[in-house]
């Protein structure tokens, strides 16, 4: 593992411990980028942190593993959207993104776990097929308006190309087990208060 590997393998517990931290405390939308950036610095040293031995991103490591290129993404935006008025991506094409990671884990992950006799995991090692699904669901986004999301769709790919993670396949800098519970969670909550609100009798005017 080199330096870049490592760096990556705590910026999953480091951004989890952030977002935890803002989702506590919301910063005013008019707070200054270098006091913004020494939050940061704080919650980084905190998170290297030793307890027992071991950082408090080593415990955190332990439970989560290492998380994909998407979920780290989505921590990112999580920590801007409480930072900024206009958040990268905005909530459109965070639909879209969440969709596509539930739908993209359902087919994935029954598969890979020997449901069929096709593995799609190995797909990940050249990813040649992969590539041409996920650029052609970008090229989608970005005629569709989701413009946002469409870049969104190809960092995982980017960060493939640079190396940014140990793994070389690519499925592992798409999905990770907890952004995809945190898909599906989603999709169900969404799916259960649209439900509500269609089935929520509508007030009656009351006759003059």
């Amino acid at each position: 593992m080199n330096v870049v590997h490592h760096l990556m393998a705590y910026a999953g517990p480091f951004l989890l411990f952030a977002v935890a931290v803002v989702l506590l405390y919301k910063p005013a939308r008019e707070q200054t980028p270098g006091l913004t950036a020494a939050l940061f610095a704080v919650y980084f040293v905190v998170t290297l942190l030793p307890i027992g031995g071991i950082s408090i991103a080593g415990y955190v490591r332990v439970v989560t593993g290492d998380l994909s290129i998407t979920t780290l993404a989505l921590l990112v935006n999580a920590l801007l959207t409480r930072m900024l008025a206009r958040p990268p991506l905005d909530e459109r094409s965070r639909r879209l993104v969440l969709i596509a990671v539930a739908l993209s884990a359902l087919a994935f992950y029954p598969l890979a776990l020997g449901l069929s006799p096709f593995d799609p995991y190995r797909l990940g090692y050249a990813p040649v097929i992969l590539g041409a699904a996920l650029l052609g669901l970008s090229l989608w986004a970005w005629f569709a308006g989701r413009r946002a999301a469409a870049v969104f769709i190809l960092v995982p790919v980017a960060a493939y190309d640079l190396h940014l993670l140990e793994s070389s396949n690519l499925w592992d800098y798409l999905l990770d087990p907890w952004v995809s519970f945190y898909a599906w969670g989603w999709l169900v909550y969404s799916g259960i208060q649209r439900w509500r609100r269609r089935s929520k009798p509508a007030p009656q005017q009351s006759s003059a």
